[in-house]
């Protein structure tokens, strides 16, 4: 079975429910979500985003209050959504000039900003988007065919900003630091002097071979692309391709895997040394087979989500700067 991860001195989090019996009307289950997400950016003192120019000391700016007293003069960003990255996103377009709400301003928002992933079961989507004025841009993250469906009816454009692949990019830093971090509490050698082998040469595994290099670790990639290899090898690092891999396993007490496909096959993991460490990075259901895992005595670790575990604040910043650039680019294409 995978070992959850979690930083040392947290508890699990904990899981809001909307209270029982959901036919609430549907600004009853906005103004919920928004009570919640105002407690989750200001420790559980919320008050109305319209009369504060910030918002308990944390940077939430709204605009001055205009005739109607209103936003008047700045694009309009509601945000939905309770955790660390969400309210560090929200920070950020407010520190960008952006007058930003919570979810029950999301009537009156010209952009919506949905939780990344975007879960239909936790956020009352079809909801929050009958109540959008004519024109909202909304932007989520990890898009269903659900969401897209439910948009559609809505009628309301909405965009994947996980699909950008300038967030894979910045994503892949705090993804690369939060491993090293796995890495260095579940290892009792450091990493100067070991040899690790990384499954995947794409931005995650990119950002973090170079990063164990400079910590003095041996890497070798396997990767599937042969231009993939050459860029590792041009970066120091030793390379080869995905087929070889049950030939190096004997080689290796320390995997990092960011393929999201079966590659740590019980036949692999039975040819790494006894009591490896094996830390998967790739998206549920990871790349290993985690039951084989455990027969052959080795930890491995599903390691999911680490830029909002590990850096919420960079990763809440990462957010909110692809959404800048997806505003400006929608902008200009008018």
């Amino acid at each position: 079975m995978a070992v959850p991860f979690l930083l040392p001195g947290t508890a699990p989090p904990v899981k809001r429910q909307a209270p029982a019996g959901c036919g609430l009307p549907e600004l009853a289950m906005i103004k919920y979500f928004s009570a919640v997400y105002a407690q989750s950016v200001s420790g559980g003192r919320f008050k109305s985003f319209s009369h504060h120019k910030e918002h308990n000391g944390i940077g939430w700016r709204t605009t001055q209050r205009g005739r109607n007293g209103g936003m008047e003069g700045r694009k309009r960003i509601a945000v939905v959504g309770s955790d660390a990255r969400q309210a560090a996103a929200g920070r950020a377009l407010a520190r960008a000039g952006y007058a930003v709400a919570g979810a029950e301003q999301v009537a009156r928002a010209d952009v919506i900003l949905l939780p990344l992933p975007l879960d239909e079961s936790r956020t009352p989507l079809a909801q929050l988007l009958r109540a959008a004025k004519p024109g909202a841009f909304a932007l989520g993250g990890r898009l269903s065919a659900q969401a897209v469906e439910i948009a559609r009816q809505a009628g309301v454009e909405l965009a994947d900003y996980f699909a950008r692949p300038e967030l894979a990019v910045y994503n892949a830093i705090p993804t690369a630091e939060g491993c090293i971090g796995i890495l260095l509490q579940q290892r009792t050698r450091t990493l100067w002097g070991a040899e690790v082998l990384v499954l995947g040469f794409g931005p995650v595994g990119q950002a973090l071979a170079v990063r164990l290099s400079a910590l003095g670790a041996g890497v070798t990639v396997c990767a599937r692309r042969p231009e993939q290899r050459a860029l590792a090898e041009s970066l120091g690092l030793r390379a080869a391709p995905l087929t070889a891999l049950a030939g190096l396993a004997p080689a290796f007490d320390t995997v990092v895997n960011t393929i999201p496909a079966p590659v740590l096959t019980e036949a692999v993991l039975a040819a790494l040394r006894p009591g490896s460490l094996i830390v998967d990075l790739a998206s549920r259901p990871g790349g290993t087979d985690f039951d084989a895992a455990a027969r052959c005595g080795h930890k491995a670790i599903h390691a999911l989500s680490l830029p909002a575990a590990c850096a919420p604040e960079t990763a809440g910043e990462i957010v909110a700067r692809t959404v800048r650039e997806m505003l400006r680019e929608r902008e200009g294409a008018r």
